[in-house]
């Protein structure tokens, strides 16, 4: 799947299969779970490399709109996925997540999401604190 395209639609439909698959399965597969792994180690430490910057941005972005059940999803779709988007598609695809956010959003998946952030010795609380605030520096005068 990598390398292919999706359109902003297939990706939300993507996104929609995966929430029920999820919970349906209980728990996620090795796979997924080290999806999920990187995208918060992402958000807690950062990355250098621009396109990882890209990915953490729209995390970022999809936490402000969703929280952090969005971050899951996302992580689950697969980075190069959301990579081969233009920004106005990375955005209409967190506007679109958000508003189906009811749809997309299942019991299993706050389970999923309650794991990884209770993970405190594998993450800085610090940052996914500033994420989920969404806090940014105000402006010097």
């Amino acid at each position: 799947m990598p390398g292919k395209k999706l359109s902003v639609d297939d990706a939300v439909q993507k996104l929609l299969t995966l929430s029920n698959d999820i919970e349906l399965r209980k728990v996620l597969k090795k796979q997924e779970e080290a999806r999920v792994d990187n995208a918060f180690s992402l958000i807690a430490h950062g990355s250098t490399r621009a396109n990882m910057r890209t990915y953490l941005g729209f995390l970022r972005l999809v936490n402000g709109k969703m929280g952090l059940y969005g971050v899951v999803l996302c992580a689950l779709l697969v980075p190069t996925v959301l990579l081969l988007f233009k920004d106005s598609e990375r955005l209409e695809l967190a506007t679109c997540m958000e508003a189906r956010k009811q749809e997309l959003v299942k019991k299993q998946l706050q389970a999923v999401e309650h794991t990884y952030t209770s993970k405190c010795k594998y993450y800085n609380f610090i940052a996914i604190a500033k994420l989920t605030t969404n806090k940014t520096s105000p402006p010097l005068s």
